[in-house]
Order: C-alpha cells, then structure tokens, then sequence
C-alpha cells in the first residue's frame, strides 16, 4: 500500500460535512414514515421510493 499524501486526504470533518444533509433526510424521512409501523430496512427503501414517485408524480400532474 502506498503512503498517501497528507494533503490531499480529506478531513474526517470533512465527510462529516458533507453527510449531514443526508442525515437530516433520513430522520426526516423516519419520522414521517413512523405512523406506518415498524419496516425492516428493505421495505423501508421500498416505501420510501414508491413515496418520492408519489410526489414526483403529483408533481407532474400540477
């Protein structure tokens, strides 16, 4: 494995950064989701998905 340089290795605060507005997403999309139960993280992405082609949809209607 080669060194890396330590310049151009991205802070850990950095990642942090950058994932905190996928953070925020995701707990928002739990706690409105919360209402319909309990889902294994599978069924989750399912209903999540089939929720934004929702949205979308509506969207496009407009």
């Amino acid at each position: 494995m080669k060194d890396r340089d330590l310049k151009t290795t991205p802070k850990k605060s950095d990642f942090a950064r950058q994932r905190l507005p996928q953070r925020i997403e995701e707990t928002n999309n739990l706690i409105r989701m919360e209402h319909h139960g309990v889902y294994s993280q599978r069924e989750y992405l399912v209903l999540s998905l089939k929720e934004d082609q929702r949205q979308k949809i509506s969207k496009d209607n407009k």
